[in-house]
């Protein structure tokens, strides 16, 4: 066996295990893939209590996620949790409040880095002339 031979197996046989857990996984039971991702985890957990509260009725799914929203400390499972009470504010007819926590949802987004100098200066194979951030 040559050694890209030998690499690409090695590289295969690590993958395995992940693309294992990709194929067994349910919908019923998303914790065995998640877990390893506390953010994804705790989003999962946000969908499963939202499933489970729908025969409450959305003013139960409110105190439930207004709660888990102050003692959650993810900014991920915080997003799904302010667009699940937007979702459920805009149930319960109350389209202001929906739209107070969509915009703390805005306001709780960290702001983007600087461009650095690189994205700055056009390359000089363009020569366009242009100091816009490339993309």
């Amino acid at each position: 066996m040559n050694r890209v031979t030998l690499c690409t197996m090695f590289l295969l046989i690590g993958a395995l295990p992940t693309a294992g857990l990709a194929q067994s996984s349910t919908a019923a039971q998303p914790s065995q893939d998640v877990s390893l991702d506390p953010a994804e985890a705790g989003i999962a957990a946000v969908n499963r209590a939202a499933d489970l509260l729908k025969s409450q009725g959305p003013d139960a799914a409110i105190v439930y996620f207004t709660d888990a929203l102050n003692q959650s400390r993810n900014w991920a499972v915080q997003r799904a949790i302010r667009f699940q009470l937007a979702d459920l504010y805009s149930q319960a007819n109350r389209p202001d409040k929906a739209l107070e926590v969509l915009k703390d949802q805005m306001a709780s987004i960290p702001p983007s880095p600087a461009p650095t100098l690189l994205q700055l200066v056009p390359a000089e194979s363009t020569g366009s002339g242009s100091t816009t951030p490339q993309q």
